[in-house]
C-alpha cells in the first residue's frame, strides 16, 4: 500500500507554515499541525493575523473531516491552554451555556491527570471533532459564521417575494 499526503497552507504562525494531512490510514486520516493548531489553542501569529489563524483554521475543517481526523500538533500545551481557557471562561461564565463550561473542564482534568501522571501520558493526539468544541479559534469560527446566517436570513426577509 501507498501513503496519500496532503499539504495544507497554514500561514497564521508563520508565512511558510505547512500542516501536513495523512489520508486513510486505519478508516481514518491524521493531521499534522505544527505549531498553527494545538489541542486547546494556537501558535502565536508572528507573522499573521488571528484573522489569518481562523481562516488556517477554516481550511483545515474544509480539508479534513473531523469525525475520522486524528490531531498531531507540534507541541503538548494542552495542559497549560485548557487552564487559561477555564480561568478565562469562568470570568465570563454568564455568558456561556452551562455544559460547555462543565465539558471544558472535564476536559481540563482529565488532560491534567493524564500529565501528572508518573509516566506523562500525552494528551495528543486527540480528535478534530472533539477539538472543534474546546478550542477557541473554532468557536471564534462558528460566532462569525452564525453572524453572518443570521445578516443573510435577516435581508432575506426583508426582500419581497
Amino acid at each position: 500500500g501507498s501513503l496519500e499526503f496532503e499539504a495544507l497552507a497554514t500561514p497564521g504562525h508563520t508565512m511558510g507554515s505547512t500542516a501536513f494531512c495523512l489520508r486513510n490510514v486505519s478508516g481514518g486520516d491524521a493531521i499534522f499541525t505544527g505549531d498553527c493548531l494545538f489541542s486547546g489553542g494556537c501558535g502565536a501569529p508572528f507573522e499573521g493575523s488571528m484573522l489569518d489563524m481562523e481562516h488556517c483554521f477554516a481550511s483545515i475543517l474544509q480539508r479534513c473531516d473531523p469525525a475520522r481526523t486524528l490531531l498531531f500538533p507540534g507541541h503538548e500545551y494542552t495542559t497549560m491552554l485548557l487552564e487559561t481557557e477555564v480561568k478565562q471562561s469562568q470570568d465570563s461564565s454568564t455568558q456561556l451555556p452551562p455544559g460547555r463550561f462543565l465539558s471544558l473542564c472535564g476536559d481540563y482534568y482529565s488532560v491534567a491527570h493524564r500529565r501528572k501522571l508518573h509516566d506523562k501520558i500525552p494528551s495528543v493526539p486527540c480528535s478534530l471533532a472533539a477539538e472543534r468544541q474546546i478550542n477557541p479559534i473554532f468557536r471564534s469560527l462558528r460566532q462569525r459564521a452564525s453572524t453572518v446566517l443570521s445578516e443573510i436570513t435577516a435581508k432575506q426577509k426583508q426582500q419581497p417575494p
